[in-house]
């Protein structure tokens, strides 16, 4: 059990020197979890990292930090489709009974140790993934305009993200 508190204090010391916040950190059952967060001009986001002990994987989930509202999920699950299809990930998702967006992703723990480089890099994406996606997500919650044709012009103006 004593590598796994060394990996959870890897894991932590990553978020703190990419000068993320490490809110409070707990052990639940298997799992060790701490929390972060993001703010982004009009849009927050919040971080929950999963360790668990016994598959040795961690789970970086990132949540918008404010519910689509009821009226507004059906064209945000359009896009995130969108998403997901375009870019060809499927870690977007919104849980349709609280409209919560989120992105999340996982990395194993290999040889009871973590790369830290492949795990800043993997941290990294998934923060990226966030910044890029969740205000045009946000900006669906807020519009009444239709989700290909938003896409459409997202990939149009954001280009050079794919190159």
């Amino acid at each position: 059990m004593e590598k796994h508190h060394k990996i959870f204090d890897d894991i932590i010391d990553d978020f703190l020197s990419m000068g993320l916040p490490v809110n409070k950190s707990e052990q639940v059952d298997e799992f060790k979890i701490f929390s972060s967060e993001i703010k982004r001009g009009e849009v927050s986001f919040r971080i929950l990292v999963l360790f668990d002990l016994y598959e040795e994987t961690v789970v970086v989930s990132i949540a918008l930090s404010h519910a689509v509202p009821p009226e507004k999920r059906k064209a945000v699950i359009e896009l995130i489709n969108l998403i997901n299809y375009y870019l060809d990930t499927g870690h977007f998702t919104v849980c349709p009974e609280t409209g919560i967006v989120m992105i999340k992703d996982g990395i194993f723990v290999v040889d009871d140790s973590l790369n830290k480089q492949e795990f800043n890099r993997f941290v990294k994406k998934i923060i990226n993934d966030a910044h890029v996606f969740f205000p045009l997500i946000n900006d669906q919650a807020l519009s009444n305009k239709k989700p290909k044709e938003m896409m459409t012009n997202f990939l149009k103006e954001n280009e050079h993200l794919w190159k």
